[in-house]
């Protein structure tokens, strides 16, 4: 349903994070489709991050790895959107991530 914003979102993309909700585990593989295009045309780093990993019955990392297809180097994390030192965590990991690129050249 965003499709049409990808173009203007990705314009001048350092990095891109990818959320899914845990409890949906039939929704990973589009996020892996995902993924898949915008690693095809943008070399930038991404996280995947698995939200409502507070709830029981969600899937767990490796199984949130595994649906989205994403490779051992990408790091994928928990998260509960609704506390705010979780989300905190998560732009930690990406600005960590950042500055790593950054220290790449």
């Amino acid at each position: 349903r965003f499709d049409f914003m990808r173009e203007i979102l990705s314009d001048e993309m350092n990095a891109f994070i990818v959320l899914v909700d845990s409890t949906d585990p039939l929704s990973f593989p589009e996020a892996g489709d995902l993924i898949d295009e915008f690693t095809r045309l943008y070399q930038v780093p991404y996280l995947i991050v698995a939200n409502k990993t507070d709830l029981k019955g969600t899937a767990s990392l490796g199984e949130v790895r595994s649906g989205t297809r994403a490779q051992s180097h990408v790091t994928v994390m928990p998260c509960v959107a609704t506390q705010k030192s979780s989300v905190r965590q998560v732009l930690l990991q990406m600005v960590e991530l950042l500055k790593r690129e950054q220290a790449k050249g």
